[in-house]
This record gives C-alpha cells, structure tokens and sequence, in this order.
C-alpha cells in the first residue's frame, strides 16, 4: 500500500508523480485514470468507506516525531488531533490507524534498509 510512497533516487515518489500527472490531465480538462487501474502502483485512493481513516492517518503522519529510526504516531499527537477537531474515534478507526502506521513504518523501514545497501554497495 505504501511502496509507491517511498522515494526514487531524485527523492520523488510515484505517487508525487503520480499526482503531478492527474492535476496536469485534470487542468487539461481530461478524467485521470478513469476506469484504468493497470499504472503500476496501487491506487492511492482508497474505497469511499475508508476515505476517513486514511486521510486521518495521512494527516497524523505528519505529526510523527523524529528520532532514532521511524517512530509511530503517537497517542497523545492523535488525542491532540481529536480534541482540536472535536472527533472521538472509535475503537476501529484507532486500530485501523494504528494498523496502517505499523504498515507504513515497516515499508519506510524496508526501503530505507534497500537504499543504504545501495549506497553502500552492498547490491
């Protein structure tokens, strides 16, 4: 789901490509990707049902504190967000956040892990 996230080797993703293509179709009048999903990553939106999570999840990511390596969200960023929005999650939507965090750290961390072998000259 995330892979098409992590950086090229200029520091752009596919789906900052990917998104710079659609606004250019989409100014041009034309509908991207309509009924085409064979593009080569996994589509960045997700089914209406989940739209919620996801672009909450997206938006803590932004939050994310750094360290040593990728930390999680943390709670009290995702309380913080709920208090300033006047939401209360239930619990499904903290686990699927929670879920699609562990997710997106665990491929952050593998393409990270890839490109310092690469760098390295270890591939």
């Amino acid at each position: 789901m995330f892979k098409h996230e992590v950086p090229d080797g200029d520091g752009v993703s596919q789906a900052a490509h990917l998104e710079q293509a659609r606004a250019s179709a989409e100014a041009l009048g034309l509908t991207w990707f309509e009924g085409n999903t064979d593009y080569g990553v996994d589509p960045a939106d997700p089914p209406e049902c989940f739209e919620f999570i996801w672009e909450t999840f997206r938006t803590l990511s932004h939050t994310r504190r750094t360290g040593f390596g990728l930390e999680a969200i943390a709670w009290a960023d995702i309380k913080a967000w709920c208090d300033l929005h006047d939401i209360q999650l239930t619990y499904f939507e903290l686990h699927a956040i929670y879920m699609l965090d562990q997710r997106w750290r665990k491929v952050m961390g593998e393409a990270h892990a890839r490109s310092s072998r690469t760098h390295a000259g270890g591939e």
